[in-house]
């Protein structure tokens, strides 16, 4: 056992130590981003169940995505309550993280982030626990924001203030430059190969870990439901490049910077929040390799 841990971790070491060599594969610890950079609209997952249930059902492709995405929802706090329970036991971390049940909330995560942040910790971990914090915002993100679109598109005669959380966002604002946002992929390939092979000693650790890669799998499916969706649209320029749906969610990246044409709103935001979304998950990816590393 020890030896195929070290074999792992010698792994890990060559395949980060390769993704630093990169142009582009700068590690900005020191400079990482937080929740409070960010504006994002919201709708809690309960609400999103039920505008689901009672309006979503008379566009099977759509209809079936938004289903998708429940689920993903769902298994994203999956991932991150084994994330605190191992935080709460190995880590010795019971006094800062919050009690909760069957599933830690997104409110009960954030408490978490601030308890470390006034500790002073300085760790990957700290830095694993920020990033994730702003991954959850921005899928309820997104979230919110397939709720305006599917309103808009779909001729929904319903009050969006009953389902949304606070003031919604004025168009274009929520999204960021890309040059403000600081993240660090790490490809599914990549972090598959990793999890195949990881075993770690505490189970919750090892358990997050094959829960991060199943969650990025799901977010691949859940992309490609999306390319095939919008490469229906009428109009052009909101459609996906030529090939790539083939790619299925790494495809996605190329919709968000040629979609910028789209004079739909709402659907032009929802692919370019979600990639903001699908790399904040990638970029998770990359803090929980280099911790497990």
């Amino acid at each position: 056992m020890r030896t195929c841990q070290h074999l792992i971790r010698v792994s890990l070491a060559v395949l980060l130590a390769g993704w630093a060599a990169g142009p582009s594969a700068e590690t900005h610890d020191n400079e990482l981003d937080h929740r409070d950079d960010y504006v994002m609209d919201s709708i809690s997952g309960g609400d999103f169940r039920d505008y689901i249930s009672a309006y979503i059902v008379d566009a099977p492709r759509w209809t079936y995505s938004m289903h998708t995405y429940g689920n993903f929802h769902n298994f994203m706090h999956e991932l991150m309550s084994s994330m605190a329970r191992y935080a709460a036991t190995a880590r010795g971390d019971d006094d800062k993280v919050p009690e909760f049940e069957h599933r830690i909330s997104g409110g009960e995560w954030g408490a978490y982030r601030e308890a470390l942040e006034e500790s002073g910790e300085e760790s990957l971990w700290r830095d694993l626990v920020q990033i994730t914090e702003i991954m959850h915002d921005r899928v309820h993100h997104v979230m919110a924001k397939s709720l305006m679109y599917d309103k808009e598109m779909y001729g929904r005669d319903v009050d969006l203030s009953e389902y949304l959380r606070g003031e919604r966002l004025a168009p274009g604002e929520g999204i960021p430059e890309p040059d403000e946002v600081r993240v660090n992929p790490l490809s599914l390939d990549e972090f598959r190969e990793l999890a195949w092979r990881y075993e770690a000693e505490d189970k919750y650790l090892h358990e997050a870990v094959q829960q991060m890669i199943v969650f990025a799998h799901m977010l691949d499916d859940m992309l490609t439901q999306w390319l095939a969706y919008g490469a229906s649209k009428e109009d052009s320029a909101c459609r996906p490049p030529d090939g790539a749906v083939d790619k299925r969610g790494e495809g996605w990246s190329e919709y968000a910077e040629a979609i910028s044409d789209c004079e739909h709103t709402e659907w032009r935001e929802f692919v370019q929040l979600a990639s903001l979304m699908r790399e904040r998950i990638h970029h998770m990816m990359y803090k929980m390799a280099r911790y497990h590393e």
